[in-house]
């Protein structure tokens, strides 16, 4: 019986780690190429309109405009120039890969805690031979690590009220 957990366990985390970032690899450097092409469409776009722009000022003549006066200067202080609101950084994209990557390593650790502690009161039933207790064994499935915590409560209870022979 434990061998078999044992397995269902590590299949349990290989395939979280195997199957999900394979995927999305693919679907990242698809995108990535795509936004480079657009970047690169753009790009050009703008080269080519500044191109237009400086053409057009080259054959423009001067009007009867002249050179522009000088700007007055002022007097006294200055006002104070306004602060610009405050800004959040945007996490940047390594910092999600790696929270993405803990995530599934807590979830893949937090999963096998939770099989290990479901074969544990599995094999602390069937050693004490009571049967009334195998709800237990449902209960830690199903409530992880709070119910193990009530199970082992119970057992220490059941310890101190049996009696010395």
């Amino acid at each position: 019986m434990k061998k078999i957990v044992w397995w269902l366990s590590l299949a349990v985390v290989a395939t979280l780690f195997a199957v999900g970032p394979a995927v999305r690899a693919d679907e990242r450097e698809r995108n990535m190429m795509e936004r480079m092409e657009r970047l690169e469409q753009h790009v050009k776009q703008l080269t080519g309109a500044m191109e237009h722009e400086k053409h057009q000022r080259m054959e423009r003549p001067e009007g009867p405009r002249g050179p522009m006066p000088p700007r007055p200067r002022m007097e006294g202080p200055r006002p104070p120039m306004p602060t610009p609101p405050p800004v959040c950084p945007a996490p940047s994209s390594g910092a999600m890969r790696c929270l993405r990557c803990a995530g599934r390593v807590l979830l893949a650790v937090l999963a096998v805690l939770h099989i290990l502690l479901t074969v544990w009161v599995y094999g602390d039933v069937q050693k004490r031979g009571i049967p009334g207790r195998a709800i237990f064994i449902v209960l830690v499935l199903l409530g992880g690590i709070p119910m193990s915590i009530l199970y082992a409560l119970v057992r220490i209870g059941d310890r101190c009220g049996e009696k010395p022979s």
